[in-house]
């Protein structure tokens, strides 16, 4: 069973930092939320026109991810993912994020994307171990490669693995559209 997702947009990618922020080691208690978008502009006309600039087919994605309580190990995880050189180093280096995804009530798909941290870094403290980090944004790069899943249900998990590199050029079209 195919399901439509950023897996389904993203090109194949090959991460700087070759090491996998997953389940369970970061486990966000709030909603993930995936925000996609195009690289167009609207433009309003006269005559009631609305103009699209399309800069590129590609698509984007960013994963928002955050935490109202964490341990201070959890935080400190994180914050070394986040600010060590020989990682991500703050926005600089890619690397690979695994997120389920369910399918169907028994399975899930656990994927890896390729993506780079592309906010500055926010936490918190209340009390004396009690951190929180109030929301950290994933653009999406790519995904490992076609074949690269894990699928868990309740009898079997299976893996495959592959990986190549993938570029893309961009162009700039401008759709018109009259508005009744």
């Amino acid at each position: 069973m195919s399901i439509d997702t950023m897996w389904t947009y993203l090109p194949e990618a090959i991460p700087e930092y070759a090491a996998t922020l997953k389940y369970p080691d970061i486990d966000p208690q709030n909603v993930i939320t995936i925000q996609g978008e195009k690289d167009q502009e609207l433009h309003s006309g006269d005559s009631c026109t609305i103009a699209t600039a399309v800069y590129s087919d590609q698509a984007r994605f960013f994963i928002v991810l955050n935490w109202t309580a964490m341990t201070r190990a959890e935080h400190d995880f994180l914050f070394d993912w986040y600010f060590n050189s020989n990682k991500a180093q703050g926005m600089s280096n890619n690397f690979y994020f695994q997120i389920p995804e369910q399918y169907d009530p028994d399975n899930y798909i656990h994927r890896l994307y390729v993506v780079r941290f592309a906010n500055n870094w926010e936490s918190s403290m209340r009390n004396v171990d009690q951190y929180g980090i109030a929301t950290i944004v994933l653009a999406a790069e790519g995904k490992l490669g076609a074949g690269s899943t894990t699928t868990t249900s309740s009898s079997s998990t299976s893996s495959t693995s592959s990986s190549s590199s993938s570029s893309s050029s961009s162009s700039s079209t401008v759709k018109t559209t009259t508005v009744p």
